[in-house]
């Protein structure tokens, strides 16, 4: 994003002539704006805001039909990434305590001379840019707590454990991913991809603004593995207002980066046993995005009638012998989860679900190396049959240290080989 770059922004107030005035009289271009809109009331501005998604809402307190203050509440559910100056002819205490909570940027008291309220408007925007600046990706500092978190998502090897060791608590501490004393916690795993034209474009630098973004609902630690970013969010509650929030990442990416986030979310869990299961359900829900550019893990399992252990003990014995197996015992268990799979692929949504299920396991494991087990896979998985009569041929051309080049995530990406499916076999 450019700084020369002028911000938009909506006057809205329901005293016609001071709105027009202000729509007239400030120099919106030379303080840095753009005026998109004006409203005469809340409900012409909310429609506004919605529809033009500008990066300021100059607005009177109180209004017909929706006041100033819901309005500001509204604002935040739907676009919470535009700021809120309040234009007010009320100084008092109530309506300031609103103005923090709805994280209005300015408090404006009526009456109010243009030459004051350009000088304020002006402030307003370096505020906007300083926090536009902000969410620039910057290069993540040395920390041993990456160190410790990428293993927990990738490798499973803590899944075996029924409770969390302490030893394992005294490190998440030490490292900084949980606070010391705290012994209740929820976690959530998301998995993050920025497009632009279709094409990925995340980073390792991304993370920062991830974590800056997230941060401010609950403790939020990202890395960078396969092309993605791998988020893990811990809080003391399963934290609310998380769609929200992560709204307003999609958003700051888009208005600040022009790239758009695909998000998957795992389902909330209590042990960090489970995280690299919850990775593969948050990468897993991210494959089912779509348009919205967002997807909860249990969204898969009731769109598609499928439960969500339907592959856990399919996949189970697979990640063992993939780390420690022979390869007698590797061929022996492919051949049994084939079998599974294919009795179990009786529907189209199934199909769907469980083969992109297969693929998410073999992406979350890119650290594998072990060449005659990943040529293994590579068979099994170019065999599977979505449906009984269409069979989809996929290699996995390149190691699974560089999952981004495999040449059966790019293809699935997009859901474009099931939608071809869904239509052969309606």
């Amino acid at each position: 994003m450019e700084q020369k770059e002028l911000l938009t922004v909506i006057v809205a107030d329901d005293e016609t002539e001071l709105r027009e005035a202000v729509c007239s009289v400030i120099p919106w271009k030379e303080i840095g704006f753009r005026l998109v809109g004006s409203a005469g009331n809340g409900l012409d501005a909310l429609q506004l805001v919605e529809q033009l998604q500008p990066d300021l809402l100059l607005t009177d307190i109180r209004m017909p039909y929706i006041s100033g203050v819901s309005l500001a509440q509204q604002v935040r559910e739907l676009r919470p990434l535009t700021q809120i100056a309040f234009l007010s002819g009320y100084d008092d205490f109530a309506y300031a305590q609103k103005a923090i909570e709805y994280n209005v940027i300015s408090y404006l008291l009526k009456p109010i001379s243009m030459r004051e309220l350009t000088e304020a408007l002006a402030e307003i925007r370096g505020k906007i840019r300083r926090k536009f600046a902000r969410l620039l990706p910057q290069k993540p500092e040395k920390s041993g707590w990456r160190e410790l978190l990428l293993p927990l998502l990738l490798d499973g090897f803590a899944e075996e454990a029924q409770q969390d060791d302490p030893a394992l608590l005294a490190s998440l501490v030490g490292a900084g991913i949980l606070a010391a004393g705290q012994e209740r916690y929820s976690l959530t795993v998301l998995a993050i991809r920025l497009e632009q034209d279709g094409k990925n474009r995340t980073t390792p630098d991304m993370a920062y603004t991830v974590d800056m973004l997230l941060g401010k609902l609950c403790r939020s630690r990202s890395v960078y593995s396969g092309g993605r970013l791998l988020t893990l969010l811990i809080a003391e509650e399963e934290p609310r207002g998380l769609e929200l929030a992560i709204d307003e990442l999609r958003q700051s990416f888009a208005r600040v980066l022009e790239l758009r986030a695909i998000v998957g979310i795992s389902h909330p869990f209590t042990s960090f046993c489970r995280c690299h299961a919850a990775s593969r359900e948050a990468v897993d829900a991210q494959r089912f995005a779509g348009e919205s550019g967002i997807y909860h893990i249990s969204q898969i399992a009731a769109e598609s009638g499928t439960a969500q252990t339907d592959l856990g003990a399919l996949l189970a014995p697979l990640d063992n012998l993939l780390r420690s197996g022979s390869r007698e015992e590797l061929e022996k268990q492919l051949v049994q989860a084939q079998e599974e799979y294919e009795e179990a692929t009786k529907t189209a949504k199934r199909s769907n679900y469980i083969c992109n299920e297969l693929f998410t396991w073999a992406d979350v494991y890119d650290t594998a190396n072990h060449d005659e087990c990943r040529a293994i896979l590579q068979q099994f998985i170019t065999e599977i049959r979505v449906r009984k009569d269409y069979e989809i041929s996929i290699t996995l051309n390149a190691s699974f240290n560089q999952v981004e080049q495999l040449k059966a995530v790019s293809t699935y990406d997009g859901a474009e080989i099931f939608e071809e499916i869904s239509e052969k076999g309606a």
